[in-house]
């Protein structure tokens, strides 16, 4: 056999060899591929806004505790009253609609628990006026895990025959929610309150930025002032790590039905100058008075208990 082609012979051998090598390694890094895909696979996903809460325990989670309690505010009491002394003791709400102080809220039917990818209108909470033309107070929850805004909440008004007697639109006081967070509105329509026999509502939402409502409230006087007048003072507190701008405090009236009776927007003030003001700095006080002038005023709110909303542009 000459030298040539023994050294051929060699070079095939090393070829096929190199060859067998590289294949076998390159199986080994496929199923190592395909192990680590699995195992992507199997890594557990964010739950997406449609998905329901598993366990109180991850309820509890989607809720903005406050972190310390009781609050205490710089400001001066009035008549050396608290808060918790001048709230009347109001109906009692059984769970998980009953009342909590949280973050930028304080009242009942803030609700963790009935996550179902909906925004609804709560039913028990609407109150039609005693009115000849129609008018509706009434809460909007959001039901999804998402923070959203509300764009408009419109109720079909159906008489007894059937046939519809026009179409109601609204947007809520406080438009953008938190999972679970409750929202006032208000609703009216041109059309006899006696001819309305049903209602159907539809809220239409989209999908908002996270939602940081730091806010604590402390309320200083709830009064009758008069049959026809009603005052609601209080202070409100920027527990943010910055200022706030456009900040408002709004208040709904809730009846021992559970049924939304009246709703208002609170003028601000500053502390420090008594000027109207919509801006909190860090840690900063304002207070917020709401002064309510209406007929009977006294009869519609007595026995009500308060919720509060803490809101910014």
């Amino acid at each position: 056999m000459s030298k040539r082609w023994l050294i051929s012979i060699l070079a095939a051998v090393i070829l096929v060899l190199t060859t067998t090598v590289a294949l076998y390694g390159g199986q080994k890094r496929s199923r190592t591929d395909i192990q680590n895909d699995s195992a992507q696979q199997h890594l557990p996903s964010a739950p997406s806004c449609s998905t329901p809460v598993s366990s109180l325990e991850e309820a509890e989670t989607l809720l903005p505790r406050i972190n310390e309690r009781p609050y205490k505010s710089s400001a001066p009491e009035i008549n050396g009253v608290s808060d918790s002394a001048i709230l009347p003791p109001g109906p009692v709400f059984s769970n998980p609609d009953y009342g909590k102080d949280l973050y930028g809220y304080r009242g009942p039917y803030y609700n963790v628990q009935a996550i179902n990818n909906q925004v609804i209108v709560l039913s028990p909470t609407l109150y039609t006026y005693p009115l000849p033309t129609w008018k509706v107070l009434g809460l909007v929850r959001n039901q999804t895990r998402c923070p959203i805004k509300i764009t408009k909440i419109s109720s079909k008004l159906i008489g007894s025959n059937g046939r519809v007697l026009g179409i109601a639109e609204t947007t809520p006081l406080v438009e953008r929610l938190r999972p679970g967070e409750p929202a006032p509105f208000s609703i009216t329509a041109p059309v006899s309150t006696e001819e309305v026999f049903l209602t159907e509502w539809q809220v239409d939402y989209i999908s908002s930025e996270p939602i940081t409502k730091n806010f604590e409230f402390l309320v200083t006087d709830r009064s009758l002032i008069n049959e026809r007048t009603y005052s609601l003072e209080g202070i409100v507190q920027n527990d943010s790590d910055e200022p706030l701008r456009g900040v408002s405090v709004v208040a709904a009236w809730i009846n021992e039905s559970g049924q939304v009776v009246y709703i208002a927007r609170s003028i601000m003030r500053d502390f420090l100058s008594g000027k109207l003001t919509s801006a909190l700095d860090i840690e900063y006080e304002g207070g917020f008075k709401a002064r309510l002038t209406e007929e009977a005023i006294g009869d519609l709110l007595s026995n009500t208990k308060l919720s509060l909303w803490g809101t910014t542009k």
